[in-house]
């Protein structure tokens, strides 16, 4: 499962990311996701306030939080346009509209760039060599992308996924292209069998990515538990499958 739309491509529009917006903060596949990207935001910026940007940063949550725990953070979307906000003890958080392949900022301004759930909507490789050149000669990458061509449904035209990853394929796009691989695990290990069986069942049904987006509480409660307890074992248990795949990655 995979909400996030990459507002640069064609069709993206406000309507999409406030269909995010109303999920991201209950819904269970969000909650086992933000337990592993804070692990792995601080593995990345080692406890110390960085320069971070996010791609693709649509409702710009995540570049909230991300500002709430210390980072000076750029959120870039094309849908939600332009705004600045400081926050508290000199904070700051600003969105930027602008292109993910076109980033208007100059090389070696940030110390991590943000990627989740981006690089299946777009040119991959034009979007690595972007985020290289404007990472720090020793920035880092932490990514999120759909894992498993198995998985393809109709979920995946409708927000426009290009493509979906394999962990060999995604470290050997990352090699290819100029990072090195610190952490890439597989995520929603347990749900797998439900995932894709679901996938299934949208293929027969137009009416099931409704009830994917919209899951009883006590299910959704229960859902969330089981991947929450498996993030917690995200540093210790490679997990070989998931229906994503996240990374850490530095810039070489």
């Amino acid at each position: 499962m995979a909400f996030r739309v990459e507002p640069s491509r064609p069709g993206a529009n406000r309507e999409m990311v406030d269909r995010i917006r109303r999920l991201e903060g209950w819904h269970f596949w969000y909650a086992g996701r933000r337990d592993i990207v804070s692990r792995m935001l601080r593995a990345a910026t080692g406890g110390r306030s960085a320069d971070v940007l996010e791609l693709a940063s649509g409702t710009g949550s995540l570049s909230r939080w991300m500002s709430e725990q210390g980072h000076r953070v750029t959120g870039v979307d094309q849908v939600t346009g332009k705004c600045a906000q400081t926050g508290a003890g000199g904070r700051t958080l600003r969105f930027v509209g602008a292109d993910g392949l076109k980033l208007p900022f100059r090389p070696g301004a940030f110390d991590l760039a943000v990627a989740l759930d981006f690089l299946e909507h777009v040119d991959d490789l034009l979007a690595l060599d972007e985020i290289r050149r404007i990472l720090k000669p020793d920035g880092r990458l932490l990514l999120s992308v759909p894992a498993f061509d198995l998985l393809w449904s109709r979920r995946d035209e409708e927000a426009g996924h290009r493509r979906r990853y394999s962990k060999r394929g995604a470290a050997a796009l990352l090699n290819k292209n100029g990072f090195e691989v610190r952490q890439l695990k597989y995520y929603q290990f347990a749900l797998f069998p439900a995932a894709a069986a679901s996938r299934i069942l949208d293929r027969r049904r137009s009416d099931w990515r409704e009830r994917e987006e919209r899951p009883h509480p006590a299910v959704n409660r229960i859902l969330e538990h089981v991947n929450r307890f498996e993030a917690s074992f995200q540093d210790s248990i490679g997990w070989p499958w998931g229906t994503s795949l996240v990374a850490l990655a530095g810039k070489r």
